[in-house]
């Protein structure tokens, strides 16, 4: 670990930035120095309340503070990209809340400006660094589930706009896909190794024009995943990913700390269980952290690659369930 903690600087002061700053009390190698809003009663009330002494009523003025080694952007989804580029620009570190932009486009101008400037960049898919993910992560790489042939997973919270209104807000990039589906979409990339062959999908939308619930089947040659991400109920929040040799299956909620249970071809099977401090978004703190302190611009448990894919994937869900943004080009293709 360096001698000097990573220093933080916070875009954003809704619920998950809180959290993010909260949890970063179980990462020794991180501090946070600053926050930044668009007025400055927000950012000193989110100071104040978390105990974060730098705080701009400005993303301009975070960019320009020289005691911020790397920005984490937890603001609406629509305004990934711009702030993204803002930072890197100022020559800081970044990492991006899931989804990590609008669009398949958007994430590859992220990635490559990262690249030209030599900064780290990642998307904050945190469940991507909990132990039991990486578990996952290890038994596809070994083949221990032989060919894989089927995931499933959901994504669902009954959530009213009344509880949460910019997820029903279309210019801040809202709807279930994006904000739930990230999840499903990023465990089938992670299973099968890319972009699907064929994307069949349904949704239903809400008055105001985004998905309220959308069911996805991505066709990978002979193999399929079939996800589910919905804002208005309480789903079973499971997963599993089953191959020719194996199985996982993860409890609810599986993209939070958790265990998971490998059944092998003969029947036999093993609990991976480890526990994780806190609600679990430091970790992906202390891999960022870790990846600055060896020299590397972006993490092998989130690769770059690996969110375009995502982004790709929801590009092709988006066209086949018929949603855009308002911010976006009506001559936008698809993958």
């Amino acid at each position: 670990m360096s001698a000097r903690p990573l220093r933080w600087g916070v875009l954003g002061t809704g619920t998950i930035a809180s959290l993010f700053v909260e949890d970063l009390r179980h990462e020794p190698g991180s501090v946070v120095t600053a926050v930044a809003s668009r007025s400055q009663e927000s950012a000193r009330a989110f100071g104040d309340r978390l105990g974060v002494p730098r705080c701009h009523g400005s993303h301009d003025d975070l960019f320009a503070d020289d005691q911020v080694d790397i920005v984490y952007v937890a603001t609406p989804p629509a305004t990934h990209a711009a702030l993204g580029h803002g930072a890197i620009a100022a020559g800081k570190h970044v990492l991006i809340e899931k989804p990590f932009t609008l669009d398949a486009a958007q994430a590859v101008g992220l990635v490559d400006a990262a690249r030209a400037a030599g900064v780290f960049l990642m998307e904050a898919m945190w469940s991507w660094h909990l132990p039991h993910i990486g578990r996952l992560r290890e038994l596809l790489g070994t083949g221990a589930l032989g060919d894989v042939r089927l995931v499933t997973a959901d994504h669902g919270l009954n959530l009213p706009s009344a509880l949460a209104a910019r997820l029903y807000e279309p210019s801040l990039g809202g709807g279930a896909l994006l904000d739930f589906g990230v999840y499903p979409v990023s465990l089938a990339v992670l299973a099968f190794g890319g972009k699907p062959t064929r994307i069949t999908a349904q949704a239903v939308m809400t008055s105001t024009g985004v998905d309220r619930q959308t069911s996805v089947v991505l066709e990978y040659g002979d193999a399929q995943a079939v996800l589910t991400a919905t804002i208005g109920a309480d789903t079973s929040n499971r997963a599993a990913v089953s191959g020719t040799r194996g199985r996982v299956e993860i409890p609810a909620v599986w993209y939070r700390p958790n265990r998971l249970e490998l059944t092998g071809e003969t029947g036999e099977t093993e609990l991976f269980e480890r526990p994780v401090p806190g609600v679990g978004l430091h970790v992906e703190a202390a891999e960022a952290r870790r990846c600055i302190e060896e020299g590397l611009l972006e993490s092998t448990q989130r690769p770059t690659a690996e969110t375009v894919a995502v982004m790709e994937t929801l590009d092709g869900i988006r066209t086949a369930i018929g949603l855009r943004f308002p911010s976006e080009n009506p001559d936008r293709g698809v993958s």
